[in-house]
């Protein structure tokens, strides 16, 4: 469809659209009143022919009656075919609307349900079109069943009279409005002069601020009907408490300064029905509109709303993790009687008094040496290997001292050279359970001498030294004490070994202490302006799943930022996602999820899927809504309610939908309906049901 014809043009193009699916409508019509008289309400009951009445604006463009529902689902090109269809259904015979024979029964119907093609309508004038499409409805009027009657504009809830007059348009009384004084008019000063029980509505033509600044509630029982302008300055600080909001004119808010809130707060069970302006009374049938509940509506009005500062990033890739250092790691608890440290190899007399016959060669000899590791002290060292299993094997003592699940990091220096050539052996740690390069054997055997058993603790990312055998490389690497660690067990040692046959393994500086675990990651890395506009505390942010699973993600509070180093600090230790650090394909995205303005709603009390709906209808011209947290929006099971909906607006350009957060929705997130060219960007949505960014029919 062409957004940019004028409005009659318009009016005449969507006429004889819906021209040319009453004719198909009324093929299937002439067809069936040969076979069947079910369209005939003298046949129905009263509550039969109101159940004809369409009175859902959403399903009434899908309405098919059982009988022809196969007929209108496939695309009719002709008579002939719908006659040929109907005959499959009802087994009647199919007459030929082009013999002779039948010409007098049919002319009667034709008269009336003439086929209009558009292509032929366009090269009429104007004047002769609208006489046509004119006569068309008038024999319509006439011809269709009050129980089924079709009317343009009978597809939506809101019901204009014809699909000319179905737009909202804006208030001629507000021509001056943008010129108009917003701050000598405050909305408490009318809040006070409205009468109990009246809805508080802002006059057409004028201007009203809001002048609370210290976030107390102004509570509308009756609703706000915003018919001028209604402003919201950055220096306000406020809940609005309310059962609906229609706006026929505009509704601005603006950022606000420092840690100001605003919030519409909507509540109620009521199904709300409002009367427009006397201008815009063509637009609803019967005079008055159908809204449901907890609404906000724009019909003919504007909402211009920056309720965050445009400058500051909706979401980004998590660029890295940190710590605080502010929540100190739980230690490991030494048990009474045990050292920290159960091994110390830079003195001979620990090696033979401290710690006597605490080692020995496994199949092996094992003698002190000296220098030890950085030329100082002394060493073990293994030689006469003649495989890789031989090695030293010190006793760990007093098996009391390891508790079990128990986490010990065991570190060591080690060097290793062929006994003969004194060349340095090669080997590649980071190669999975490579036997060419140390690791420990951890051996455990019960009080019955009958079970043995080995686990193998190796260091992956251990650097080693292909080229000089004189260095010494370092091996550090955690391991859990068994939960199988009974009391039965008498023997709890390691093995060093690895490494080819005829190598000489050395070893010094053992140790095994509890496993210090790194701090807690409790901060995020982002960028620097992410950090500065999403570190106030008591701000929530959204980390996405690291994983392929939803339930994944986290939820965290901010506890401060330092915007220099992009550094936002959290109130909790979060698990260990992928950032952009460790890989930038598949870093998670984190998102801001406060804003300083929102939109909220209650549930409905018997019913926790009815919160509350914004919907632009029928309004053709700009929207800016950015920046805004909606929150419990939507309701499930009820068409038509989203947390935001564009609902047949055809050419709003310049609309945009930019940088929101939809929170907790019951039903869908940004649903764009029969209107064109809406910007969306960088718009947020977490904890969401149904599918999220939504065209309806794909006519947008």
């Amino acid at each position: 469809m062409i957004l940019s014809l004028k409005h009659t043009g318009l009016c005449l193009a969507f006429l004889f659209t819906t021209l040319h699916l009453f004719t198909a409508e009324a093929r299937a019509l002439r067809s069936r009143r040969r076979t069947s008289d079910l369209f005939n309400p003298e046949n129905l009951t009263e509550a039969e022919q109101e159940d004809f009445v369409v009175e859902d604006f959403m399903e009434a463009d899908n309405f098919i009656d059982d009988e022809t529902e196969e007929a209108e689902k496939i695309e009719i090109e002709d008579q002939e075919e719908v006659a040929l269809l109907l005959n499959d259904i009802d087994e009647e015979e199919v007459v030929d609307p082009d013999d002779p024979e039948n010409k007098q029964e049919e002319d009667g119907f034709d008269e009336r349900f003439q086929f209009i093609d558009v292509m032929d309508i366009e090269d009429q004038d104007e004047e002769e079109a609208a006489l046509l499409a004119q006569s068309f409805v008038e024999d319509q009027e006439e011809e269709t069943p009050p129980s089924r009657k079709l009317m343009p504009g009978d597809h939506h809830e809101m019901k204009p009279g014809t699909h000319c007059d179905m737009m909202f348009h804006p208030l001629t009384c507000n021509s001056k409005i943008q010129s108009a004084s917003c701050t000598s008019k405050s909305l408490s000063s009318l809040i006070n002069s409205t009468q109990p029980g009246d809805t508080v509505t802002i006059p057409c033509g004028e201007c009203f601020y809001i002048d609370t600044t210290n976030g107390s509630t102004l509570d509308f029982p009756y609703g706000l009907r915003i018919e001028g302008k209604l402003y919201i300055p950055p220096e306000s600080s406020v809940i609005l408490r309310t059962k609906f909001v229609l706006v026929f004119g505009i509704f601005k808010i603006d950022v606000p300064a420092a840690a100001n809130k605003v919030k519409i707060h909507l509540y109620g069970d009521d199904e709300i029905q409002f009367v427009p302006p006397k201008e815009n009374a063509h637009a609803c049938k019967d005079g008055h509109c159908k809204a449901g509940k907890k609404p906000i509506v724009v019909a003919g009005g504007k909402l211009d709303i920056t309720g965050y500062d445009t400058t500051c990033p909706a979401w980004e890739k998590l660029a890295d993790i940190s710590s605080s250092n502010q929540i100190e790691p739980a230690a490991e608890e030494i048990p009474s009687g045990c050292s920290t440290n159960r091994f110390e190899g830079r003195n001979r007399l620990k090696y033979q008094e401290g710690f006597k016959s605490w080692w020995w060669g496994w199949g092996n000899p094992v003698n002190i040496t000296s220098p030890g590791a950085g030329g100082i002290g002394y060493a073990l060292k293994a030689y006469n290997r003649n495989r890789w299993v031989r090695g030293i094997h010190p006793n760990f003592l007093d098996r009391k001292c390891f508790t079990e699940g128990s986490t010990w990091r065991f570190s060591f220096k080690t060097r290793m050279y062929d006994e003969d050539s004194e060349d340095p052996i090669k080997c590649d740690p980071s190669v999975p359970n490579t036997l060419k390069c140390p690791f420990v054997r951890l051996h455990t055997m019960h009080s019955s001498g009958a079970q043995h058993r080995f686990t193998n603790i190796r260091d992956t990312s251990m650097v080693w030294d292909q080229t000089n055998a004189d260095t010494w490389n370092e091996f550090s690497t955690t391991f859990t004490m068994p939960a199988s660690l009974r009391k039965d067990i008498i023997l709890f040692r390691p093995i060093l070994v690895g490494g080819p046959a005829n190598s000489v393994l050395e070893i010094d500086d053992i140790e095994l202490v509890p496993d210090v675990p790194p701090p807690p990651m409790d901060a995020i890395v982002v960028s620097q302006k992410a950090a500065e506009c999403w570190g106030t505390p008591g701000n929530e942010i959204l980390i996405t799943s690291h994983t392929r699973y939803n339930r994944d993600h986290q939820v965290v509070t901010v506890a401060g930022s330092d915007p220099s180093t992009g550094t936002i600090y959290l109130t909790k230790e979060i698990k260990k996602p992928i950032t952009m650090k460790d890989d930038p394909d598949f870093a998670v995205e984190v998102a801001l999820l406060t804003r300083p303005v929102s939109f909220e709603a209650d549930d409905d009390i018997d019913n926790d899927l009815i919160g509350g709906h914004l919907i632009f209808i029928h309004t053709s011209h700009a929207q800016h809504l950015e920046g805004v947290e909606i929150k419990n929006f939507g309701q499930q099971g009820n068409l038509g309610r989203y947390p935001v909906h564009f609902h047949m607006c055809e050419n709003v350009e310049g609309s945009i939908v930019k940088k929101n957060v939809v929170r907790h929705s019951n039903q869908r997130c940004y649903v764009v309906h029969g209107s064109h060219n809406v910007t969306m960007e960088e718009n947020v949505a977490y904890d969401t049901f149904g599918h999220c960014f939504f065209l309806e029919d794909g006519g947008e």
